[in-house]
């Protein structure tokens, strides 16, 4: 897209000892470290994939033109391959985030994705 490079980061599940806190500690320094090579764009074919999980956070906001306010929104193209996709915005600064899940069917279950959806806003919510 064009505000955004996709940045593939790898982190390793531990079930054993892995809690949110240390994997958001592990996805923070990997996010960092990714970054600095994130003028590098990365494919990602269906035939050899390059990541499964795709996150999107986008802030913009856009100048008047010709005295009109942009409004800005996401269009879902209902086309992703990935297998899960979670996108999250705070479009013109409002200080309210959107946040969109994207599940592959092949890859949850219905049950599965309801329990994703629900566990992510209980973690919103403790937030």
């Amino acid at each position: 897209g064009h505000f955004m490079a996709v940045v593939p980061i790898r982190i390793g599940l531990q079930p054993q000892s892995d809690t949110l806190s240390t994997l958001a500690s592990r996805f923070s320094s990997l996010s960092f470290q990714a970054f600095r090579r994130s003028a590098y764009t990365v494919s990602n074919p269906p035939n050899r994939r390059n990541y499964e999980v795709f996150y999107n956070y986008q802030i913009n906001t856009f100048p008047t033109f010709a005295g009109l306010t942009a409004e800005t929104t996401r269009i879902h193209t209902r086309r992703e391959e990935d297998a899960f996709a979670l996108h999250i915005t705070d479009y013109d600064e409002s200080g309210t985030i959107g946040v969109q899940m994207d599940f592959s069917e092949s890859a949850f279950t219905a049950e599965q994705r309801t329990l994703t959806q629900r566990l992510f806003l209980q973690l919103i919510d403790a937030w």
